[in-house]
């Protein structure tokens, strides 16, 4: 534990070397675009070692490809290292690149440069302010709402759902990209982080209530089931990296 705490401040040290950020910033420059996510070289990244035997299990397994793409990847594509946004990469990309959207959680890894990022965090990947920390603060009607791997930190789903649905147009898109319970460590209670809080849930598809139910986990969510309480679904399904995928509308 002693030797991983020191080898992380290194590598925070080695990161945050102006030489590194500059060449980062570069490279985002270069990939966070709607022209690079539709092309080749993307695909290269994220297929390079990729093996269908192993698809959707990445992040349990930590294959060569999952390490791959979040080793080298993460400082760069931010969310879009991830398997399950590549997957479905051209209906998010068609939802993200038009009007004006929200971000929630992205400051890590926004989904675009332009999304309006609501975040904690003090500054983004690009060491922009984060000027909006709450959804309450919002000043506009979102054309979509995007959010990866954030709600599982947060106790109150109610609340954020329904702060979603008062700054969403009516015909916005909502677009959920969450951990799945199938990655073991991504489970409530094994998954920590000292930075953006510890794993308040673990979340899975209704259809595998009674798996999960034998499992006896701590703080389970069918994610499902709760969004429909608030949205319409119009698809939700497992995806790349032990992740679960849903994109949903704003109840008529």
């Amino acid at each position: 534990m002693i030797i991983k705490k020191i080898q992380g401040r290194i590598n925070q040290f080695l990161d945050n070397r102006p030489s590194v950020q500059a060449r980062y910033k570069e490279q985002r420059d270069k990939m966070l675009n709607k022209e690079f996510l539709q092309s080749k070289d993307y695909d290269q990244i994220m297929l390079e070692y990729y093996n269908e035997s192993e698809s959707g299990n990445e992040a349990e397994l930590k294959n060569k490809n999952f390490m791959h793409r979040h080793m080298n990847y993460l400082k760069i594509l931010g969310c879009w290292r991830w398997m399950g946004l590549y997957e479905n990469k051209d209906k998010i990309i068609n939802t993200v690149y038009q009007g004006q959207g929200i971000d929630f959680g992205g400051a890590a890894g926004p989904v675009t440069k332009n999304s309006t990022i609501v975040d904690f965090s003090t500054e983004d990947i690009f060491k922009r302010p984060v000027q909006i920390r709450n959804l309450t603060d919002v000043t506009f009607k979102a054309d979509y709402i995007f959010t990866s791997h954030t709600l599982e930190h947060i106790p109150d789903l109610d609340l954020i759902f329904t702060q979603m649905n008062d700054v969403i147009k009516k015909d916005g898109q909502l677009i959920i990209h969450l951990p799945a319970y199938s990655c073991v460590r991504w489970r409530n209670g094994l998954h920590t982080n000292r930075k953006f809080n510890d794993h308040a849930w673990t979340f899975y598809l209704n259809k595998d209530a009674d798996t999960v139910e034998n499992l006896q986990l701590s703080n389970t969510m069918a994610i499902d089931q709760k969004v429909l309480e608030y949205f319409s679904i119009e698809e939700a399904d497992y995806c790349g990296d032990n992740s679960i995928m849903i994109f949903a509308k704003p109840k008529a």
